[in-house]
């Protein structure tokens, strides 16, 4: 603790820190910012065994949220929303109207889910502020953007912009394909979302839609686009995709099995993608040579979550969280009763966050390191699932 005359850590709080240097009088430039949670050394599970878990209705296959008050947001196949505190209490639940399919935490604070009818949006103690139902079932995960808008794709081929606030469409852009892929956005709000086997970049103004380039291969894009750096990564078939922001070929890697999960970029530059084989493969993303493979031992069935030290979280169809180092070395891995389509989402304490198909939300102890927060390193970008790319002013 700096100054010696300051409070000491308080469990369970949240911290932030950061360097800056100076010479003479001028910055020489300043650390990235570090956070950490305070835990009590006495008490902290070992990791890879259960903290909690809580049982719902139905499969839990959507990928928990951590809403800015620290609570987790998850929907279940019963066709509730639920918010439960750090020791797994129930804090609320809101009945959805179908199945809940994916849950996203606005800058705000507001909490939006998407569902067999629609998408709704709730306050952070769980009032519904509003729904749109016309859009009819929406599986892909929501993206709201600082401009006020939210984009999210249906099964009926349409892209939609709603305003937030209402939730009423201000546009939509027919896609001739199903959208069950969430969308990403840059900083300077280009959005780009898969359509069946055709990626599209647009954006979005007072006079509508623009669509500024499509990309289009043989295969049905199964994960992606997600953004790191300058580049697109995507998966369709075999293929990880690199794409450069206007839409042209950067590289092309094709994988011994066909991908189930999308793509994650550690803050190192690897891309890693799940398989049906039963392995995650590693391909560098500045020369697209395939760097190492991890064995998981079964189907990898959710996108994998990086922490800081690059150790990857990911669930398999025979009901196993895994937990490999960067190496692919096993750390450990956690039963469960069902298949893990559930992406798991990191904690700023290290905690993994994740559903199954035994119809339960689990917490799971890490080794206290927080969430990788460069690169693209878990489903959706980070722990609030809603994949915009922040300018460095933003962030700070």
């Amino acid at each position: 603790v700096y100054p010696i005359s300051a409070n000491g850590f308080e469990y369970g709080k949240n911290y932030a820190w950061q360097v800056e240097g100076f010479y003479e009088n001028t910055s020489t430039g300043k650390s990235e910012i570090r956070t950490f949670h305070c835990v009590n050394p006495f008490s902290t599970a070992e990791e890879g065994s259960e903290i909690w878990s809580f049982g719902t209705g139905g499969k839990v296959r959507c990928s928990p949220a951590i809403a800015l008050d620290g609570s987790v947001i998850c929907g279940s196949d019963d066709g509730y929303v639920y918010s439960l505190d750090s020791r797994g209490n129930e804090l609320w639940r809101y009945p959805a109207g179908g199945k809940v399919y994916t849950v996203a935490i606005g800058p705000s604070g507001s909490i939006y889910a998407t569902c067999d009818s629609g998408i709704l949006c709730l306050d952070p103690s769980g009032f519904l502020l509003w729904q749109n139902s016309t859009m009819g079932p929406v599986l892909a995960c929501p993206l709201v953007l600082p401009s006020g808008r939210l984009y999210a794709g249906s099964p009926d081929g349409g892209f939609y912009s709603l305003e937030i606030l209402s939730g009423e469409i201000v546009d939509s852009l027919n896609t001739e394909n199903p959208v069950y892929l969430p969308a990403s956005a840059d900083s300077e709000e280009s959005i780009y979302f898969a359509s069946g086997n055709v990626c599209i970049s647009v954006t979005d103004n007072e006079d509508g839609f623009i669509e500024e380039w499509s990309y289009q291969i043989s295969k049905d894009f199964s994960g992606g686009p997600v953004i790191a750096g300058e580049h697109l990564y995507a998966a369709a078939g075999r293929k990880i995709l690199c794409l450069e922001l206007d839409g042209e070929t950067f590289w092309s890697s094709t994988l011994p099995s066909r991908i189930h999960t999308g793509p994650v970029v550690s803050s190192e530059g690897s891309v890693y993608a799940g398989t049906s084989s039963g392995n995650i493969y590693a391909v560098e993303s500045a020369t697209a040579s395939n760097s190492g493979v991890i064995p998981a031992g079964a189907a990898v069935t959710s996108t994998v979550a990086l922490d800081v030290t690059g150790s990857l979280f990911f669930g398999c169809d025979d009901g196993y969280l895994r937990c490999f180092s960067p190496s692919g070395f096993n750390l450990w891995e956690f039963e469960t009763g069902g298949a893990i389509h559930s992406s798991p989402v990191i904690g700023i304490d290290g905690t993994i966050y994740f559903g199954s198909d035994d119809q339960c939300i689990y917490a799971v102890a890490g080794s206290g390191a927080g969430p990788m927060t460069d690169g693209w390193p878990q489903f959706c970008k980070n722990s609030t699932n809603n994949g915009f790319i922040e300018t460095e002013a933003e962030d700070q």
